[in-house]
């Protein structure tokens, strides 16, 4: 009986390991401020690599975007306390001198689970409220609208990019999405 109470610390420290494991393979999200880099987009990115379903999960929530080619995109968000999905809105690109661009989403909503900011009228950041460049660390106001940071990224991702929200002022941690290849056809 001894050996079976022995044995018990170390099958929890291996699924404590094991969590731990599976919460650095979503090096997506989640992750401190500082540990998130703006590498450049990939040599051969086209507008055309943004067209498709793009998922981002953090906590219990998920934000989900889908890009279409005609410049219109729809975001569906769920999370225990809210949910909703947008009608079809415009997108356009505009290409920064630091190798990123900046994806603008008329009329999205930035959630993060926090409904004052979510349910701010029109989209983007309430009156007030900022927002930090990952790219640059600078401050950024949005309003009507949000604006993701399309950038390379340095692990193995669909078409070399993902799309990063800047993080919340005052925040000490940001998101992004990811393409999800399993809804391509």
């Amino acid at each position: 009986m001894k050996y079976f109470l022995n044995i018990r610390p170390l099958i929890f420290g291996a699924l404590i390991m094991i969590v731990l494991g599976a919460c650095r393979s979503s090096t997506l999200n989640n992750q401190k401020d500082n540990e998130l880099t703006c590498p450049s987009l990939p040599e051969d990115f086209q507008e055309t690599d943004l067209i498709g379903t793009w998922i981002a999960e953090y906590f219990e929530n998920s934000d989900k975007l889908v890009i279409n080619a005609d410049g219109t995109y729809k975001q569906m968000y769920s999370s225990l306390s809210l949910s909703f999905e947008s009608e079809w809105q415009n997108w356009r690109i505009e290409y920064h001198p630091q190798g990123y661009a900046l994806l603008h989403l008329s009329g999205m909503r930035r959630c993060d689970d926090i409904s004052s900011i979510c349910n701010a009228s029109g989209g983007g950041l309430p009156p007030g409220e900022a927002a930090i460049n990952p790219c640059t660390s600078e401050p950024i106001t949005y309003t009507d609208e949000v604006i993701l940071f399309i950038t390379g990224y340095s692990v193995d991702v669909p078409r070399g990019i993902v799309l990063r929200h800047a993080k919340l002022a005052g925040s000490d941690w940001t998101y992004g999405f990811k393409l999800d290849e399993s809804l391509e056809p």
